[in-house]
């Protein structure tokens, strides 16, 4: 092999490769038994556990989070001050709307379901088994209490949004 094909090939090679590591380095993989879960805290129900796929959600910017949980978890009515986007992907969430925690008005969310809510939606939830989501949403994500907060804060809030 002459020194010009050699170079050529050289060259190519070593295209080919800074394509391929630039290409894996914007793919990410996570096979579910390899996802970390840690400990929510905060508002989260005790039990609870969380699993940062991607982003920061406390931070600026996009985020994807999923959420494990445990059997007979309550939550309390709250809302996000962004968008929340949910997709259950075990078990059955279930999902009501409104400042008091009322099972009966709740709609079961079964594994599959999807759900979008805008922001300062006031909603609760629960489990009767363990149940996975995924959340995925642009940061900074809060859970803030319906309980914690004085309507006039409310309303001011609600005029923004919408």
């Amino acid at each position: 092999m002459n020194f010009i094909k050699k170079h050529i090939i050289a060259l190519f090679l070593a295209i080919t490769l800074t394509i391929v590591t630039h290409a894996e380095s914007n793919f990410k993989v996570y096979l579910a038994k390899d996802i970390l879960w840690q400990d929510a805290t905060g508002h989260s129900p005790k039990g609870t556990k969380i699993a940062i796929l991607e982003g920061d959600p406390s931070k600026l910017g996009p985020y994807i989070v999923r959420v494990k949980f445990p059997a007979n978890t309550r939550v309390e009515p709250h809302f996000h001050p962004s968008m929340e986007c949910a997709t259950v992907l075990s078990g059955v969430l279930f999902v009501g709307l409104g400042d008091k925690f009322d099972e009966k008005k709740a709609v079961a969310l079964p594994a599959g379901s999807f759900s979008y809510m805008k922001p300062y939606t006031h909603h609760y939830g629960f489990t009767r088994e363990e149940t996975i989501i995924q959340l995925q949403g642009v940061g900074p994500w809060k859970l803030i209490s319906v309980i914690s907060v004085k309507p006039s804060f409310l309303k001011n809030q609600l005029d923004k949004a919408y």
